[in-house]
């Protein structure tokens, strides 16, 4: 089988500078992402091309005499034959399906700051909302599709945090130490479009730390400190007639060393 697919995609921006250190934009644009087919037929073999309509405005400024800066946006996202994965109990298999209307909208928060030499500081904050405004009947899915509409976009997360700190210090020569700590969150996030299965929120923290000078740098870390458990990946085996089928992280607590050097 051949298919073309093709699309416009435009793209305007504006830009004011209030004062030297606060500035505004908005920027409008329509993205595109090609059909395909399914390697296995269901639902019909091939799955529409996506279209997005984007809206997104914000501000972003410098602060404290330069020391730190602060960015804020807004945006909103149409989708027209969204490409979702849904699952065939004909076949028993994961394919792509378009859902002909659905939306995506959001805020984003940026914060960075060296309040000292030496002491870099990091945060920013994700929101976002999403919803399957509508969904084509399947016969053959999973589970009921009629229950759908409404529910949000699957492997979407609702919300996003992140913190992280670093310090560096001289020791000796052109030799200086350095520690870091990361901190993420993550909101719950559904793995179908049914919304049945869901990922609970969850914290991960990374620590690092070393020495460097200009060529050399070595570094121990950890990785997931506290151990935390969750799933990269799901698959709803339970309509198959087995339990849930899941596939739990790789990424538990590591812990390593590091070395690297540039001539």
């Amino acid at each position: 089988q051949t298919d073309t697919y093709s699309a416009w995609q435009p793209k305007a921006s504006l830009a004011y500078h209030f004062t030297d250190d606060l500035m505004g934009y908005a920027t409008f644009s329509k993205g595109f992402r090609s059909g395909g087919f399914n390697s296995v037929n269901v639902f019909g073999a091939d799955y529409k091309q996506e279209g997005t309509t984007n809206y997104e405005a914000g501000v972003k400024s410098t602060l404290f005499g330069g020391k730190a800066t602060l960015s804020l946006a807004g945006f909103y996202t149409d989708y027209k034959d969204q490409q979702i994965f849904n699952y065939d109990l004909a076949t028993s298999s994961q394919n792509l399906v378009n859902a002909p209307d659905s939306r995506i909208y959001g805020v984003e928060v940026d914060f960075a700051a060296r309040p000292f030499e030496g002491l870099d500081f990091n945060a920013s904050f994700g929101y976002l909302d999403t919803k399957l405004k509508s969904f084509p009947d399947l016969p053959s899915a999973s589970v009921d599709t009629s229950i759908i509409p409404g529910k949000r976009i699957p492997l979407s997360t609702e919300y996003t945090a992140n913190v992280s700190a670093q310090y560096e210090h001289p020791i000796a020569g052109d030799w200086s130490g350095f520690g870091r700590v990361d901190y993420e969150r993550r909101g719950d996030m559904y793995w179908q479009a049914d919304n049945l299965d869901v990922q609970k929120a969850f914290n991960l923290v990374n620590l690092r730390a070393g020495i460097e000078n200009d060529n050399f740098t070595a570094s121990v870390y950890v990785k997931n400190a506290f151990d935390k458990a969750y799933l990269e990946n799901f698959f709803p085996g339970e309509w198959l007639g087995f339990i849930d089928l899941s596939y739990p992280s790789n990424n538990r607590r590591q812990y390593g060393f590091e070395a690297s050097y540039k001539f």
